[in-house]
């Protein structure tokens, strides 16, 4: 698996939005800023206790709509099949809480899966407002900057040698979408990356329900 290594990536440019202190996600509020990103690295025991989870479990897509009022009891009835160790709960848990209260959801839309190869691998818009993205284990998700991409008729234009960016394991990134009111036709362009020998990944995405 893919070690989560801490580095000093904070950037702030006019659509992209990164620092290592959470309180960056608000950021997604501006109306220019299409993706915001938490560097954070994960712990070395959330780490081990990750890779011993996908060594042993079997391949896993646990869909779930959470109640904001009831994330605790919920989550761990979403996840409580998988076997999956209490850290691993409360860190997801977290992530769940903190995405419902800073867009203040009642319904929180979760997923879970595990990836043995690109899920989405060609370069999109998601029709959402907002959709976040964690990688928990292997490669993170990778994006474009939007002056790099040309956009005619709903299609996406992109020069085959346009510089592609990347997510790291661990970051917590809001990626705006074109359901955000105002950013029609500005949505975050992103893809799934391509795994290295077959490298499992778990990727956890969280969306708006109501």
């Amino acid at each position: 698996m893919s070690n989560c290594v801490a580095q000093d990536r904070s950037t702030q440019l006019s659509h992209y939005q990164s620092a290592d202190q959470a309180n960056v996600l608000t950021k997604i509020y501006q109306p220019e800023c299409n993706l915001a990103v938490w560097q954070q690295s994960l712990s070395s025991q959330l780490q081990k206790q990750i890779n011993g989870f996908l060594e042993t479990a079997p391949d896993i897509d646990i869909v779930a709509q959470i109640a904001a009022n009831n994330i605790a009891v919920e989550m761990k009835d979403a996840l409580s099949r998988l076997h999956i160790d209490d850290e691993i709960l409360v860190y997801i848990t977290g992530i769940v809480d903190m995405f419902s209260c800073l867009f203040d959801l009642t319904v929180v839309g979760l997923r879970l899966k595990t990836l043995h190869s690109a899920m989405c691998p060609k370069f999109h818009v998601d029709k959402v407002p907002v959709r976040l993205v964690t990688t928990l284990a292997g490669l993170g998700s990778e994006w474009l900057d939007n002056n790099l991409v040309k956009r005619e008729n709903n299609r996406l234009i992109i020069d085959s040698n346009v510089t592609v960016r990347s997510l790291e394991c661990g970051d917590v990134a809001l990626l705006k979408g074109e359901r955000w009111a105002g950013n029609e036709g500005k949505g975050l362009v992103h893809r799934s990356p391509k795994t290295a020998n077959h490298q499992k990944r778990l990727l956890l995405t969280l969306d708006f329900i109501a």
